[in-house]
């Protein structure tokens, strides 16, 4: 998931099924409303707590065993989701995990609105992890695919990738909507200045968001976040509207990488996260985004070449 910390399994999965080992083929959790066909040959458990975990040369009953690729199902209460993405709890020093977010965008899997993304991983026990998340009108539901290498990797996402066309979520959600609600992200249209015109930048965030301006020149957005006592900061930003990317975001004058760039629903938008405390934010692009975009000139050329062919035929 798009959160400073990745593969998490929650003790509070809203789920209360028992244990199944030597798990194969079709499987189907009637609480969380989820069916799924695991990939073919693969074996996996359904653990405590209703998440299943799966690989292609099995897994052990104790999810502290991992294998070298690892299949995840877990099912989540909304309230659970929420607890584990807006609660700020200090990082630890003695953690040596560190993941960035190399692709994340919004997708339909099988008609179902999803937010797929891949991080890379630094001092775990998974260098690369893909994930999948969805929303039922009662669940959050992420399907992970970990791997302690690329190469292994490489060679199992594509049985990972079919398995996920057999998905089925009874009563899924558009998954920004929904994350929305869950989340409490409240949205805003401030307005800026671009090419002489006034345009709209919509921002969703779970804290007070002040000071936005946007720098033309500088390519830059700038906008102030007010922190909450125990509460991870977000901002949601549809930065297409103003900035094209590659992007680096500054917090109080630094570079940080707690950000994704997430693509999807004909937009780019920036997440962003912080901890508990106010912060001054600084987006900067590689160019603003252009005033005709390429299709608007490209049928201005269509629509003149046709009237100079009309004027031709007409003399």
């Amino acid at each position: 998931m798009i959160v400073p910390s990745s593969l998490v399994f929650a003790e509070d999965s809203g789920s209360q099924l028992s244990i199944i080992p030597n798990l194969e083929g079709a499987y189907e959790n009637p609480e969380a409303g989820l069916k799924i066909v695991l990939p073919e040959g693969w074996k996996g458990v359904q653990q405590y707590g209703g998440f299943v975990t799966a690989g292609p040369e099995g897994v052990a009953v104790d999810p502290r065993i991992q294998p070298d690729v690892l299949m995840s199902i877990i099912p989540k209460s909304k309230v659970a989701y929420s607890e584990s993405i807006t609660k700020y709890t200090p990082p630890s020093d003695t953690s040596d995990i560190v993941c960035s977010i190399t692709e994340a965008s919004y997708e339909t899997i099988n008609n179902l609105s999803a937010r797929k993304s891949v991080q890379i991983c630094e001092g775990g026990t998974y260098s690369i992890i893909r994930s999948t998340e969805i929303f039922s009108d009662k669940y959050y539901i992420g399907i992970f695919l970990s791997a302690r290498t690329l190469d292994l990797y490489d060679r199992n996402v594509a049985a990972f990738e079919e398995s996920l066309k057999t998905l089925e979520i009874k009563d899924a959600q558009d998954f920004r909507t929904a994350e929305s609600s869950i989340l409490q992200l409240q949205k805003e249209y401030p307005v800026v200045t671009l090419f002489e015109k006034k345009t709209d930048v919509p921002i969703e965030s779970n804290v007070a968001v002040t000071d936005f301006a946007f720098d033309e020149q500088k390519k830059q957005l700038t906008f102030h976040i007010e922190g909450k006592k125990d509460i991870r900061g977000i901002a949601d930003i549809e930065i297409s509207k103003v900035l094209e990317g590659p992007f680096t975001v500054l917090v109080d004058g630094k570079a940080v990488d707690t950000f994704a760039t997430i693509d999807g629903q004909g937009s780019q938008f920036i997440r962003s996260y912080y901890d508990d405390a106010s912060h001054d934010v600084t987006v900067i692009g590689t160019k603003t985004v252009p005033e005709f975009p390429a299709v608007v000139g490209a049928l201005a050329a269509v629509m003149a070449a046709a009237i100079l062919l009309g004027r031709k035929f007409r003399r």
